[in-house]
């Protein structure tokens, strides 16, 4: 499953699915529903089109620039997704978005650069002695309970 997602930061609104400049990121659950069914950058925002050109930037990410100047990032969450992330989320469990949505996030994060080694309780919850935000408080569609059950698997 591959994902397209402009203007990403470690901690800020991120944007999981392209959308026009200035105007407000789509949902998270919109942004799955348009991984599940295989949209693309060019599917998702109708209105641009043009030739796209994508760059392997390393195993798994790709970068483009859209014809009408944005960059854009595909993520292709099977490469970058460790063996051992998949078995935590059971990836790519069609019928359990909330470990979809917690995939997403550590693909997201390894793409980013922000995780690199293997997920933690405190990434997972955060801990604010080490300047940490845990998934809960960065998505407001999971909850500790979704997070508690990723935990299990961590042992």
């Amino acid at each position: 499953m591959k994902l397209d997602i402009v203007n990403t930061g470690l901690h800020s609104n991120q944007k999981y699915q392209p959308t026009p400049q200035n105007s407000a990121p789509a949902s998270f659950s919109a942004a799955l529903s348009a991984a599940q069914s295989g949209s693309n950058a060019q599917q998702a925002s109708p209105h641009i089109s043009g030739e796209w050109i994508w760059t392997e930037s390393s195993d798994g990410i790709s970068h483009a620039t859209g014809p009408d100047g944005r960059e854009w990032r595909r993520i292709d969450f099977d490469k970058v997704l460790t063996p051992e992330d998949k078995l935590l989320t059971g990836w790519p469990s069609p019928n359990n978005s909330k470990a979809q949505e917690i995939a997403m996030f550590i693909a997201m994060d390894r793409a980013d650069g922000y995780l690199k080694g293997p997920v933690t309780k405190d990434y997972l919850f955060g801990n604010s002695a080490k300047g940490l935000v845990g998934l809960a408080e960065r998505s407001p569609n999971l909850s500790l309970s979704d997070l508690n059950n990723v935990l299990k698997n961590l042992a």
